[in-house]
């Protein structure tokens, strides 16, 4: 399964092993276009393959994965990382597997 965020244009999806042709199918459905920041959660090669079908068909700016899975564009995710996309803060909280991921409002991440 999968989780998405929408804030200020920005999208971010973060699924474990997510199926990516019903993926698609729901970002499509709620009118996403391109995704800014795609977190997979889960180690191993049959994600690669699971996620072909939306890799193939949507725009992604940003890939983060576990180190050493196959899925195409990734960045090997490093436990205290933190990306941006619009007014969304996505941080690497744990390497687990599966990763552990936290997305919130830069604004929040700014007050502390």
């Amino acid at each position: 399964g999968a989780q998405v965020w929408r804030r200020g244009g920005a999208v971010v999806v973060v699924g474990r092993n997510p199926d990516g042709a019903a993926l698609l199918g729901a970002l499509r459905a709620d009118g996403i276009s391109a995704v800014d920041v795609l977190v997979v959660t889960a180690p191993g090669h049959s994600t690669a393959s699971r996620l072909a079908p939306l890799l193939d068909r949507i725009p992604v700016r940003l890939t983060l994965a576990p180190p050493r899975t196959p899925v195409p564009n990734a960045i090997a995710a490093t436990p205290g990382s933190v990306v941006t996309a619009g007014p969304l803060r996505i941080e690497i909280a744990g390497m687990g597997p599966p990763l552990e991921v936290r997305v919130g409002s830069t604004r929040a991440a700014g007050a502390r």
